[in-house]
């Protein structure tokens, strides 16, 4: 009769680590999410491959800063690094209010109900002075228009 005996034979491998990350239920806020790496890259990743996802609206994703999170795992010994950057886009879903609205200020605050979020007053002042400014081009481009026509 035949025994079988196993033995472990430890063979040299790589650390893997994959992380992924979905921020179109909260805004991505690069200060809380470098201290969140920070507790990462203060694992020991000496030649480890690290596959990174995040996913962002698509108006965000230029506050994700590819190259600084290469350099950080770079600098804590990982060998490979690969990040995608999934840009998600935002459905633009219009109520009632806000196509009701006639001046932009009143659509901005529609909005701003409709997304829950608040508008800052350097912005509505902002939607003020176009407003302001639409209506002077308009009288201009009628008195030119007027001006026009009577000479032909």
């Amino acid at each position: 009769m035949y025994t079988l005996k196993s033995i472990f034979i430890k063979t040299p491998a790589r650390k893997m680590i994959q992380i992924k990350e979905d921020f179109t239920d909260k805004r991505f806020d690069p200060d809380f999410y470098n201290e969140r790496m920070g507790k990462i890259l203060g694992q020991k990743l000496d030649g480890a491959k690290v596959r990174m996802t995040i996913t962002v609206w698509q108006d965000e994703a230029d506050t994700v800063v590819v190259s600084g999170f290469e350099e950080g795992f770079t600098f804590v010994g990982c060998e490979d690094f690969e990040m995608v950057v999934i840009r998600k886009p935002r459905e633009t879903v219009r109520s009632e209010k806000v196509m009701d609205a006639v001046s932009l200020p009143d659509k901005l605050d529609a909005m701003g109900i409709l997304r829950g979020e608040v508008i800052g007053s350097g912005v509505m002042q902002k939607a003020v002075d176009l407003q302001m400014d639409a209506k002077m081009w308009e009288k201009d481009y009628e008195r030119i228009e007027g001006g026009i026509n009577s000479a032909e």
